[in-house]
């Protein structure tokens, strides 16, 4: 017999600010608290948080975080993390560690690219990583998967 479970969707978009009569409800604070209380509620309980323009908040990608815990320990919670980010190197470098897929389209920031594909050890000769790259400016949502996870492997994609 199946057991009906409740998933949990959370989206989250540090960058959006609503302004009360009283000021802002967006803080830096305020944000780590709210991911805190989703963690604890939703502990034991799948959930996956989507962390859209993660790059847009500077405190987000400079110090280790209630996101950082959510990547490290939310497994053990039955929580899943996807950040969201225009530039691979804006995103918190624990973060990045313990990336199991990833999946990149043709930027404009070579650092990225190409940090993103030595970090992760997956495209196994420089030509290669050069031949993906090529492919990926030709078609404008052509997109290269990679799967950081042992066995290791990718996928270029229309």
């Amino acid at each position: 017999m199946l057991e009906n479970q409740k998933k949990n969707l959370i989206i989250v978009n540090p960058i959006v600010e609503v302004r009360e009569a009283n000021g802002s409800l967006y803080e830096e604070e305020k944000l780590q608290e709210l991911l805190r209380m989703f963690f604890k509620k939703y502990a034991g309980h799948p959930t996956l948080y989507i962390i859209d323009d993660c790059s847009a908040t500077k405190e987000l990608t400079k110090k280790k975080d209630m996101l950082s815990e959510l990547a490290f320990s939310g497994r053990h919670a039955e929580q899943s993390v996807w950040v969201i980010s225009q530039r691979y190197n804006s995103v918190l470098k624990d973060l990045r560690e313990q990336t199991k897929w990833l999946c990149m389209f043709y930027t404009k920031d070579r650092d990225s690219f190409d940090n993103c594909l030595r970090e992760n050890d997956v495209i196994p000769t420089l030509e290669e990583r050069q031949r993906i790259k090529e492919e990926l400016k030709k078609k404008k949502h052509r997109k290269l998967i990679l799967k950081t996870d042992q066995p290791t492997d990718y996928w270029l994609l229309n």
